[in-house]
């Protein structure tokens, strides 16, 4: 739910932020907003948001298009006759985030004007001037589009506010989490949070991670870490406000690429990711404020520690009060699926994750097909992936007969389509493990097979643009749906 970039909605990536420590606007809800009701909205708005329901896939530009006007009329409204109470409410707002929401709204508002006489949203493209927030020139277009900053910042107090109201409404619906929340590794290079700068901002450095079997060349993420010397001089403030800002509203928040806590892969500016090297971090002074920022807002932490984990970080991650990240797909043990028994009580289990394919893709080798498509996989070397999935298959069958989560059936190794039985048997299976949570994707309980985000492309697969084939309120009549949630209720029955 990070901030991307309000003057380029083509930028639509969760994992390459503006800022960590603000929202997306795009994501509010404009008729929740107090005096929605009382609008004048143009005739054809109706038209314009049938139209974007109806595109395969969502349309950000459209979105932005259709909801920045509205928003912007809901502002006007707001400013004019908008209730003293809630005034108050705002402007302490604004005080309690301080710079950082100043800077970040000056941001929005200096990034929209430079879009609209032709530049980027990128602020390293901008004039030289404007590249350094405390410049002259800076603060001269701050005076002259104070009413545009304030639309800004109006905006994050309005997500901010609506998340509120969302958590509040889970738990009194009985939701004992609620929200669920996930905190990108850095940032990018060309948003407002690097614009900010600051010593704990390493700018000369892009996040990454080495070359490994499955990447020869290693791999870049294009985001900006934080400094561990900056940090040091700046009391970890930057980090534990990151922290704050995003526990402030979640039950959970899970940390992508935990493994920054202690290291993270730098990777120079101008060389590529087979240059780089590690850099430690102060792994146990970020545990700890992990651990105490996670006590005061009283949220769970999940620490994502899959990939290449430095030896005893999840157990001492663990020993600091964090859940590990276990996915079904990476646990298998020498060819064998490991039983439920086997799964570490102390982490969050899941079947799959946005960046992985979905189960039913999974048995048809969708996930396969895609590299080939995307240019990331020959035909030869899919083959011989297609024949491993086969033996996945056969062996991922003989685990749920064996926890006695399906039974037996020939018929199901055979089946071209992972059957419904079989999806439902895995988070059944899964439900039984002893790992303190378990996330059922949304993707996987609804049965489809494409999946959000396939890592290392950008255009060539439709990354973070996918919709659900129904809406919430239709979610209930949902057959496989039910299957599902049935079986993990059975397994894990509310105390």
């Amino acid at each position: 739910m990070h901030a991307l970039f309000f003057a380029d909605p083509s930028r639509i990536s969760p994992y390459s932020p503006s800022s960590r420590n603000f929202l997306n606007p795009l994501l509010i809800a404009p008729d929740r907003v107090p005096g929605f009701a009382d609008l004048s909205l143009p005739a054809t708005l109706e038209a314009e948001l049938e139209a974007l329901r109806q595109t395969e896939l969502v349309d950000y530009a459209g979105v932005h298009r259709v909801k920045g006007p509205v928003l912007e009329a809901l502002f006007a409204q707001f400013l004019k006759s908008g209730d003293v109470e809630a005034k108050d409410v705002f402007k302490r707002y604004c005080n309690e985030q301080g710079k950082a929401l100043e800077i970040h709204a000056l941001y929005e508002a200096l990034s929209e004007h430079i879009v609209a006489n032709g530049g980027n949203a990128a602020w390293g493209t901008w004039p030289e001037e404007f590249q350094n927030p405390d410049n002259i020139a800076v603060r001269d277009f701050a005076r002259s589009a104070k009413s545009r900053i304030a639309f800004h910042a109006w905006l994050q107090w309005i997500a901010d506010t609506q998340l509120a109201d969302a958590q509040a409404r889970a738990r009194a619906a009985g939701m004992r989490i609620g929200l669920y929340l996930d905190l990108a590794v850095g940032i990018s290079p060309d948003g407002s949070r690097s614009w900010l700068a600051g010593p704990a901002i390493a700018h000369q450095a892009r996040i990454g991670c080495p070359p490994d079997p499955f990447s020869a060349l290693g791999q870049d993420w294009g985001l900006v870490p934080f400094s561990p010397v900056g940090l040091a001089e700046e009391r970890l403030e930057p980090f534990r406000s990151v922290l704050r800002a995003n526990m402030r509203h979640a039950g959970a928040l899970r940390i992508d690429h935990a493994m920054g806590l202690q290291r993270l892969y730098w990777i120079p500016d101008g060389n590529t990711a087979k240059d780089g090297a590690y850099v430690a971090y102060p792994f146990r002074e970020l545990l700890e404020g992990v651990a105490e920022e996670s006590w005061i807002s009283q949220t769970i932490v999940i620490g994502e520690d899959l990939g290449t984990v430095p030896p005893g970080f999840t157990d001492t991650m663990v020993r600091a009060g964090l859940l590990s990240y276990q996915v079904f797909y990476f646990s298998e043990r020498d060819g064998v699926w490991m039983p439920p028994h086997a799964y570490r009580r102390e982490a969050m289990v899941c079947a799959s994750t946005h960046d992985l394919p979905t189960l039913k893709g999974w048995w048809v080798s969708n996930d396969i097909n895609w590299r080939v498509r995307s240019g990331r996989a020959t035909e030869t070397e899919a083959v011989i992936q297609r024949q491993e999935r086969m033996l996945d298959r056969k062996r991922l069958l003989d685990a749920l007969m064996g926890a006695q989560a399906l039974a037996a059936d020939p018929d199901y190794a055979k089946s071209p389509n992972m059957p419904d039985d079989v999806l439902v048997a895995i988070h059944r299976f899964l439900a039984a493990t002893p790992c303190r949570l378990f996330a059922v994707q949304l993707d996987d309980a609804l049965g489809i097979v494409e999946q959000a985000n396939l890592p290392g492309t950008v255009d060539e697969h439709p990354n973070w643009r996918r919709k659900m084939p129904l809406t919430i309120e239709a979610l209930g009549d949902h057959k496989l749906f039910s299957a599902v949630t049935g079986a993990v209720a059975a397994e894990r029955p509310r105390q």
